[in-house]
């Protein structure tokens, strides 16, 4: 009976207890040396070596698979912390983001045929991509692989490795002149050496430096945000005069082109102009008649030269800027610019009705109306109206008439009743003389002087704003009663026309 049982049970009991022991190679009980079939010995064996093998093989597979491809148009939310590749362009340029002087993150955006997809990166990635000195330009050709996040439909990518990101092809850079910027597709990257003309800086936060370039064929705008400019370093900061070499997108604002700077190590500044540097790309553009300037030319750097007829002046405490209307032949344009650009004329006495300008002027808009700014006093000079007399004392009847030159000297303008203002032509520069017969205060900061004077053939409204009146002395301010010889601008207020003074020495008391 035991005979029979004996090997159905070999290697699960003990031959010398004949006690059960399992799995054990030896008795746990006396010790006995357990015989196992060589087979089972085998599978365990194979076993342990199997799943080593498959751990290796997860770990090949996971380091040297190939993150699989999509592109931003067929992410979907089933995709959302998915670890994928994108291959795109780039539409927005690498931008990092600072808390004082510690790198706080970075984006960009990328783009192709299907979307758009917001690329990010945390502080440790962002530190390593920094220092690494690594910059994205707008065109460049990039590979990326992250963790897609789908919000919204919206979908973005975390960079989790500054290893994952990759420049495939860099954007074609072309080497251009000022002047051809015109006909360059927006976002094109393009490279370009001139010399800094101006530099304005923003008028408000949220507005950016304008730099002025100018080379042998034009001038252009070249736009840099104030954290761009910060980050210029020290050596190649634009100076004016300065010759720069400038790698920057094209872009279009108001119709015109112009250039914006994607990354500070971009501008180049090569050295200050010489004096062959100023007249290679400093030449002065020719001139151009009033009449040729139109909506076109917006955004353009003109050379002009035109008359004064009119001369508005901000009232004390406004803000608003100068005013000068320019005529040159039949053509009229408005000429801007605000105090700081007034305060740095080399001869603002001579800014009146028919002195001569000839500026430097951006054609802009202002109301759908085109508008001719002065951004630097240097690029203006005024020639005072010829044979416009000095304001003289009045003549002394008492002078010895034989003691005089036989030369006849300067006399004042003719004068005309008051009463000429009424066919005078709009514009016309006419000199009046007639008797104060009332007089109105201003009624607000914004609004004039006015004098009514009386003469013969009629009546004349004389317009005097506060700039002028406070340039006139106490003592030789108009009252009612006074005769009085005018010199103004013949003008029209609600149909009505009227004479606008603009320099106290335009108003003269008749003795």
């Amino acid at each position: 009976m035991n005979d029979l049982s004996q090997p159905t049970a070999q290697g699960t009991v003990c031959p010398s207890c004949h006690r059960f022991v399992g799995a054990y190679d030896r008795c746990p009980f006396c010790g006995t040396g357990i015989p196992k079939r060589i087979p089972l010995r085998v599978v365990r064996s194979l076993s342990l070596l199997v799943a080593i093998a498959g751990l290796v093989c997860l770990h090949l597979m996971a380091m040297y698979r190939d993150v699989p491809t999509v592109s931003i148009g067929a992410i979907s939310p089933a995709m959302n912390f998915g670890y994928k590749r994108v291959i795109a362009r780039v539409s927005q340029p690498l931008r990092y983001y600072r808390d004082g002087d510690k790198i706080t993150g970075c984006s960009f955006l990328l783009e192709d045929d299907t979307g758009e997809l917001r690329v990010r990166a945390f502080r440790p990635v962002a530190e390593a991509l920094y220092h690494r000195g690594f910059t994205l330009r707008k065109g460049d050709r990039v590979s990326v692989t992250g963790t897609l996040q789908v919000l919204e439909d919206t979908p973005r990518m975390l960079l989790q490795s500054p290893d994952q990101l990759e420049i495939l092809e860099p954007a074609e850079v072309l080497d251009l002149a000022l002047s051809e910027l015109g006909g360059t597709p927006e976002s094109r990257p393009v490279r370009v050496k001139a010399a800094v003309e101006q530099i304005v800086p923003p008028r408000s936060e949220r507005a950016p430096y304008r730099i002025v370039l100018r080379d042998g064929t034009g001038t252009a705008n070249l736009v840099v945000w104030p954290p761009q400019f910060s980050e210029i370093p020290e050596e190649h900061r634009p100076l004016p005069g300065s010759i720069v070499e400038v790698r920057a997108t094209v872009s279009t604002y108001r119709g015109a082109p112009q250039l914006q700077l994607d990354d500070p190590r971009d501008f180049v500044r090569l050295a200050l102009a010489s004096a062959s540097d100023v007249s290679e790309v400093g030449t002065a553009p020719p001139l151009t008649p009033l009449a040729d300037i139109t909506s076109a030319d917006i955004g353009r750097t003109l050379q002009i030269s035109a008359t004064i007829t009119d001369v508005r002046t901000p009232a004390p405490g406004s803000r608003a800027p100068y005013m000068v209307t320019l005529q040159d032949g039949s053509a009229r344009h408005t000429l801007v610019f605000w105090k700081d650009t007034y305060d740095k004329l080399a001869n603002p006495s001579a800014l009146v009705p028919g002195s001569r300008v000839n500026a430097q002027v951006q054609v802009g808009e202002f109301r759908g109306r085109v508008q001719l700014q002065l951004r630097d006093a240097s690029k203006l000079s005024l020639t005072p109206e010829v044979g416009t007399p000095p304001a003289a004392q009045p003549p002394n009847p008492a002078q010895d008439s034989a003691s005089r030159p036989q030369q006849a000297s300067p006399a004042p303008p003719a004068s005309l009743d008051a009463g000429a203002l009424t066919t005078a032509s709009l514009g016309q520069r006419l000199t009046i003389q007639g008797r104060v017969v009332s007089f109105a205060a201003p009624t607000s900061p914004r609004s004039p002087y006015r004098l009514t004077l009386r003469g013969e053939m009629g009546d004349a409204t004389v317009v005097i704003w506060a700039p002028t009146w406070q340039q006139i002395p106490p003592s030789q301010q108009p009252t009612t009663g006074m005769l009085l010889r005018v010199s103004g601008e013949v003008a029209e207020f609600k149909q009505q026309k009227e004479l606008r003074v603009r320099h106290a020495a335009d108003l003269q008391e008749v003795r």
